[in-house]
């Protein structure tokens, strides 16, 4: 794939991320995600952080297998945690081990 295809897949990511955050508003307490949040999602190049075979899945806003029975997180939990950690700049944050053991099967 083609940067320019990632780069249309990423901001189909972040649509549909933001489609989640309004439709799980009443259950989240964040009907809108921040500025910063989504600002992080258009940015980040996810397909870098997956093995080879799964770049083409690597903005479907799902889990996906990276390896050694862990998975990257679904984009739409990762930017929610995000959003409700409220982090501000100069903040200090230690992530450790919210990932899953279990993997997340074929895709």
């Amino acid at each position: 794939m083609a940067d320019r295809d990632y780069a249309a897949a990423r901001a189909e990511m972040v649509r549909s991320v933001e489609a989640m955050a309004r439709d799980t508003g009443t259950y989240t307490g964040r009907r809108v995600l921040s500025d910063t949040v989504i600002r992080a999602l258009s940015n980040v190049p996810r397909h870098r952080f997956v093995p080879d075979n799964m770049r083409d899945n690597a903005y479907l806003n799902r889990a996906l297998p990276i390896g050694h029975d862990q998975t990257i997180s679904q984009p739409f939990i990762v930017a929610l945690m995000t959003d409700l950690a409220d982090i501000d700049a100069g903040d200090r944050v230690l992530e450790i081990g919210t990932g899953s053991r279990r993997p997340c099967g074929p895709v």
